[in-house]
Order: structure tokens, then C-alpha cells, then sequence
């Protein structure tokens, strides 16, 4: 599908023009329904990008179905304190932010509660800019597209992956359009996730109480300072839910909560985000804080983490807790292919992932041969574990219907939330052991989706669990060197902190060049991609995870996908049991 760019950048250059003279961040915000704005938010945040000033935008239903109106609460409780105002609140918050940044140092905490100096507001005329300069909306660069298939797409996420509820609010996390530096995924992947995020939206509102769509500024690395709204909303989410803990920053917390109505902070039981390059930066209240369990036995990182309550995490079965929330994730795909792997036949895809699961589950070990004739290939043995500790087979078939994991539940009398990838297709599990080598030949996911090939893999020896790089492109060599840098030094930080209990960190520490995932692709709609989301759902082929697995014993940092194309090398995968064997895949080919 080909926009029209030349058209695309002309509008970027115009809006360049008119907000050259503003100083600072920018706020964008506008009701989703006018789709001439919505569709002009990309040219409009490529322009703020390209002058160098961090986003954020939102897009409501109901302006006072989001959490606006508490956000200019606590942004102007900070103008006060900065003007020496000697109000309560004013004196709280400044209670608060430096019990934080006795452990942060930097003031990178306090700059969070400042608003944006750029505030620009959607109306029926055009972007209003600080409530003076008007810009006009040019959504024209947008290619007309098959609206009904979208439309249908998205109605059975709605239906069929969401079962999204009359009292439920939906939050649409989606990608704005980055500066030159920042865009090495294509233009266009950027312009489609507009339309994928509007659709979804429209569909949405029809099964639930309130849709709210939001993006901003991402960053190149997880030690980056993030973008003050979001880490502010962040930050406001999770210090909500947890006032009554009966640590310093959170009975401060609580104070200041019952001035500014902060209990009236609206939460999503249902999110769905669509992502593209980079990272929201690191979380500044987890890093220097954490979020304690109200039985103290353990902390959360992140606000996201908290309110999932993943089952691999340490923290869920300590934290008795319910998960507030379900949550499911793509990358920035074309419109094409976006509607071709998702709107699929679900209850297809989930016999067939139950069945794999079922063959995996009565057997031992996973014996993975290629036939292929060349200095490196996939072979691999793979261990399932034993009795109790036998690892847990899971699908990933795009089934956000539950918020609680029943499977879990019932396994481990754990209460975990529910998380998934659209489009799905996977049965995946984390090796107890895992040894060989193994050919990465399609794509890898690090900060973003690299494509590999046969003439440039990424080639791994798997050594009991325990992974050491043989040969990688240049480029993602360095790049995996980077994220390993910066996950160590986030560990540090946790460490020196004490934000997280000793043994999660070492944990984060002991995993850190593990395996932790194997899986058998499922999705029959799934072509060859750039993205790595619809290649490690690709029937007949396989992917593994360097980095952090989805058991508690297996956490770290980083999660690293590449996927391993079967059919070319010839690849057959055999499940042992005691006694009889099964080919899941033979020679190449599917044979359940």
C-alpha cells in the first residue's frame, strides 16, 4: 500500500514551519472520533519529532472518561510549588518527589510533573497551538484502503480475542511518527499503525464503556529519560493502587491523593499496544522505589508488570493480589498483512495449538535435526523437565478473554494475568535444558525486528540452557552488546537501590545469558515479514529467545526472538516419551 509521501512530508515541513518558535514538549489532545485529526496527529508529531521535542497524545472518547483532568491537578499543584505557593498539596508534592530523588539524584523525577510548555488541542477547526496559532488538518496524504476488511479485522479482536465488556474502559497504546534518527523501520509500517489504532477504536467503542488512545515519544535505549507524561501517568497509576502500603513515598502519596481526587484515576481492564522502535525509557519511581506487595514479600518494577501480575514473574505468586488488567501487543505491520494474520479462523487455530500442546506435554524431550548441508545448522536437544517440575506448554493464539490465567491457577493456585501477541499462532514453553546449535535465518527482535538470512544468520551454541553468540550481521552484534550494557546497569541500580528484593536480582543476574523460550509457529495465515511478531507465528517455522523466559525461575531483563525457517533448512522435530515418538514436524513440513 503506497501513500502518499511526497504529500506526507510536505505537510511535515508546513507544520515544521508554524511550530519552529515554540519551546519545549508537547501535549496533543483530541477526541478519536475526528478522523481528520486523528490522521493529521502523524504528519503533526514527525514535525515535533524532527525539532527535537518528546510527545505524548491522546485521543478519548469522553474527555472526562480519561485521566486528564488529574493530570492538570497535579501539574498545577506543581506550578504552586514552584512559585513558592504554600498550599497543602504543593507542600506534599515536594514531600514526595524528594524522598524519590534522594535516591535518583538528578532531578529527573521532578521534571515528570511539569506540563508541557506546547499544549495542542484538536477542535473542529484545526490544531489549536497554546490556544492561539490554529494549523490546519491534512490527512490527505493517506492512501484509501479496503476499510470494510479493516474494519472486520478488527471486530474479531474485538469479539474474538478481546470478548471486550459494556463496563470495560480499552486503552490503544499506539506509535507516533519518530524524527529521521529514530526511523529505521519503514514510514509507511508507521503511517498503517494509524489506521490499525482508529479502526480498533471504532470497533471498540461499540462493545465497551470507554476507548482511550495514547502514544508517545519513543527512546533508543531502556536507560533513556522517558517522556515526562506518560512516566507521570505511570508513575500517579501505580502510587495509586498502592497508598495504603505503609512505606514513606506512599503515605505521603495517600495524602496528597485524597487533595487533588487522585482515587478518581481511571484504570483500563483491558489494553491492547502497538509498537514499533525503541523503548518508553527507564521507569524512574521503580528504579529508585519499587512497588511493594501490601504483604511486604516482595516489590514490582513497573506499573505494567504490577497490574498484569505475568505468572513468570517472581512477584506474582508472593502478591495475592488479582491482576487489574489484560493486555495484548504488535508491532507496526503493514495494513495487509496486519489483516491477513489476524483476521484468521481462532477456534482453527486453537485446536490445532491445543493439540501441539498435548504431544509436547506427554513427552520428555524435543529433538530438533536439519538435513541440510551447510557449516552451520539447527540441532538442537531440548529438555521438558520431570514430574512437578515438568515446564508448562502455553499458547499463544491471541485469547485476552479472561483476565486471570485459569490454567495457572489451577497448576499453581497462582492469580496471573493474561498476556498474548496479535496476531498469535505458538505453542511455546521455557527449556529446562537446552543444548546445540541453533541457525537464526528469518528475523531477530531487539529494540525493533532485524531480518536475518541464510547468507547472514545469527548463529548461537545452546550449552544446557546457557547461550554464547558463534556469528551475527555487524550491526546486530553491536546492538545485542548495547542492550546487554544497559541491562547490566539496570540491575546495578535495582541493586544499589534495593527497589527489588535480593533475590529477583540475582536472579536477573544468574539468567542473563539463558535461553528462555522455545516455540513451534502455528498461524497457517502468516507470510515471510520484516516483523518479527508474524514470523514467530509462521506455521513451519520455529523461534527461541535469548534472555528472560516465561517461568519464575528463568527472569532477566531482555527477550530477544529470532526465528529459524524450517522448511529451507530441512528441519524435522521429534517428541520423545518413554514409550513412543512423534514427528511434530517432518522433514520441513507440519505432520499434526
Amino acid at each position: 500500500m503506497q501513500h502518499k509521501l511526497g504529500l506526507f512530508n510536505s505537510v511535515v515541513a508546513g507544520y515544521k514551519r508554524e511550530l519552529r518558535k515554540f519551546k519545549g514538549d508537547a501535549i496533543i489532545i483530541m477526541p478519536y472520533e475526528n478522523k481528520q485529526a486523528f490522521f493529521s496527529l502523524a504528519p503533526l508529531s514527525k514535525a515535533l519529532h524532527d525539532l527535537g521535542k518528546d510527545v505524548f497524545a491522546c485521543a478519548y472518547s469522553e474527555l472526562n472518561e480519561s485521566n486528564l483532568p488529574i493530570l492538570e491537578k497535579v501539574w498545577k499543584t506543581y506550578k504552586e510549588l514552584c512559585e513558592n505557593k504554600r498550599s497543602e498539596s504543593a507542600k506534599l508534592l515536594r514531600e514526595f518527589i524528594s524522598v524519590v530523588e534522594r535516591k535518583t539524584k538528578r532531578r529527573e523525577f521532578e521534571r515528570i510533573f511539569k506540563k508541557p510548555e506546547i499544549e495542542i488541542v484538536g477542535t473542529d477547526k484545526g490544531f489549536v497551538v497554546n490556544g492561539s496559532r490554529t494549523l490546519a488538518y491534512n490527512a490527505s496524504w493517506f492512501r484509501r484502503f479496503n476499510e470494510k476488511k479493516l474494519s472486520e479485522t478488527c471486530k474479531k479482536i474485538v469479539k474474538e480475542c478481546y470478548a471486550l465488556k459494556k463496563n470495560e474502559r480499552f486503552s490503544i497504546g499506539f506509535e507516533l511518527v519518530p524524527s529521521k534518527e529514530m526511523l529505521e523501520l519503514p514510514l509507511e509500517d508507521y503511517l498503517d499503525n494509524f489506521a490499525i489504532a482508529y479502526f480498533l477504536a471504532k470497533e471498540a467503542s461499540k462493545s465497551c464503556k470507554a476507548v482511550l488512545l495514547s502514544a508517545s515519544t519513543s527512546k533508543p535505549s531502556k536507560l533513556s529519560v522517558p517522556e515526562r507524561v506518560s512516566e507521570l501517568a505511570s508513575t500517579l497509576a501505580a502510587c495509586e493502587y498502592e497508598k495504603h502500603i505503609d512505606e514513606k513515598p506512599f503515605r505521603i502519596f495517600n495524602k496528597l491523593s485524597k487533595l487533588l481526587g487522585l482515587n478518581r484515576w481511571r484504570y483500563s481492564k483491558a489494553g491492547f499496544a502497538i509498537v514499533g522502535k525503541g523503548y518508553h525509557g527507564k521507569h524512574i519511581f521503580g528504579l529508585a522505589i519499587g512497588y511493594p506487595s501490601p504483604n511486604k514479600r516482595t516489590r514490582w518494577s513497573s506499573a505494567g508488570e504490577m497490574f498484569l501480575k505475568p505468572w513468570w514473574c517472581e512477584q506474582a505468586k508472593l502478591d495475592s493480589r488479582k491482576p487489574r488488567k489484560r493486555f495484548a501487543i504488535t508491532e507496526t505491520l503493514p495494513l495487509e498483512e496486519f489483516i491477513q494474520t489476524v483476521n484468521i479462523d481462532y477456534s482453527a487455530l486453537r485446536k490445532r495449538d491445543a493439540k501441539i500442546k498435548r504431544i509436547i506435554e506427554s513427552s520428555e524431550k524435543l529433538i530438533v535435526e536439519s538435513l541440510l548441508d551447510e557449516k552451520y545448522v539447527t540441532e538442537l536437544v531440548v529438555e521438558l523437565g520431570k514430574g512437578k517440575k515438568k515446564r508448562l506448554i502455553q499458547r499463544s493464539d491471541s485469547d485476552v478473554r479472561e483476565i486471570i490465567d485459569k490454567e495457572v491457577l489451577k497448576r499453581y493456585n497462582i492469580l496471573a494475568g493474561v498476556y498474548d501477541n496479535i496476531p498469535g499462532g505458538e505453542v511455546f514453553f521455557t527449556p529446562e535444558s537446552i543444548s546445540g546449535l541453533a541457525v537464526g535465518d528469518v528475523v531477530i527482535n531487539i529494540d525493533r525486528s532485524y531480518v536475518l538470512s541464510a547468507k547472514k544468520p545469527i548463529v548461537v551454541r545452546l550449552v544446557q540452557g546457557r547461550w554464547e553468540l558463534v556469528k551475527a550481521p555487524l550491526r546486530i552484534k553491536k546492538r545485542m552488546e548495547k542492550e546487554l550494557k544497559d541491562v547490566k546497569k539496570l540491575i546495578k541500580t535495582y541493586e544499589k537501590n534495593k527497589s527489588l528484593p535480593k533475590k529477583i536480582v540475582e536472579r536477573y543476574k544468574r539468567n542473563l545469558y539463558a535461553v528462555g523460550e522455545f516455540a513451534i509457529n502455528t498461524n497457517p495465515k502468516a507470510k515471510l515479514s520484516r516483523y518479527l511478531i508474524v514470523n514467530e507465528k509462521l506455521a513451519n517455522m520455529i523461534h527461541i529467545a535469548l534472555g528472560s523466559g516465561f517461568e519464575p525461575d528463568r527472569q532477566t531483563l531482555y527477550h530477544w526472538d529470532f526465528v529459524i525457517d524450517v522448511p529451507r533448512q530441512k528441519i524435522s522435530i521429534k517428541a520423545l516419551a518413554k514409550k513412543r515418538e512423534r514427528y511434530i514436524i517432518k522433514d520441513g513440513k507440519f505432520v499434526v
